[in-house]
């Protein structure tokens, strides 16, 4: 129904917000072999840590302008070149 429709609209609205205040996102032991979709987390304005160490990563984005706030970055542990 309707009702059924706003609401899950207001979850879902509630859960970006909180998101969008996330300030530390931990990836690591995840597999990762790469990180292209990193670019879906662009919307994390206020996120200051992001922790991908101990992952497959072989390369990265050299543009990370997307995230304003971004202060500490950790990809220790990968296979970067």
């Amino acid at each position: 129904s309707t009702g059924r429709i706003r609401m899950r609209l207001w979850e879902e609205a509630d859960a970006r917000t909180r998101l969008a205040e996330l300030k530390i996102l931990s990836l690591q032991k995840n597999q990762l072999t790469t990180v292209d979709s990193l670019v879906k987390f662009a919307g994390l304005h206020g996120l200051d840590t992001l922790v991908l160490r101990d992952n497959e990563l072989q390369s990265f984005p050299e543009d990370l302008s997307c995230f304003t706030s971004l202060r500490v970055l950790d990809v220790s542990f990968n296979e970067l070149r």
